[in-house]
């Protein structure tokens, strides 16, 4: 029986790992960005109370987004920056932080406390900018 190379299962472990890593990767920032350029618009007094319903499925469409990226963050979390500890640590904490934002301000528009949902976004939004700098490639 006349067995290659690349057919053994270690190289196609390597080669699901490549894949999955690229995925996570380009899944992550892909997510991000799209929803970094959404959330733009969010925050335009005239789109938020003269389009309403724009603002609304904007809204849905960027949680969706974010908890995609958070799930493409955490797939390359081991090898971004090396994949120490701290790093890994880091990007696990900002998910959940940004996470618990997210479900917090989803909470407060629910309950009609605009306020509350207005801050709650403000800081998911810096929770999701900082792990964008933390896991950023460094030149």
């Amino acid at each position: 029986m006349d067995v290659s190379a690349s057919s053994t299962p270690k190289t196609m472990f390597r080669w699901v790992q490549k894949l999955y890593n690229a995925l996570g990767f380009k899944k992550g920032y892909n997510f991000i960005l799209s929803a970094a350029f959404l959330a733009f618009f969010q925050f335009v007094p005239a789109i938020r109370y003269k389009v309403i319903l724009f603002h609304r499925i904007n809204g849905y469409t960027i949680i969706l987004l974010v908890l995609l990226s958070n799930v493409g963050a955490l797939m390359i979390a081991r090898h971004t920056f090396g994949g120490t500890i701290p790093t890994q640590a880091a990007v696990g904490l900002l998910v959940i932080l940004s996470t618990c934002a997210i479900g917090m301000a989803y909470y407060n528009v629910k309950r009609l406390q605009l306020e509350q949902h207005r801050a709650w976004m403000l800081r998911a939004f810096f929770y999701l900018l900082n792990r964008w700098d933390v896991s950023s490639p460094r030149a």
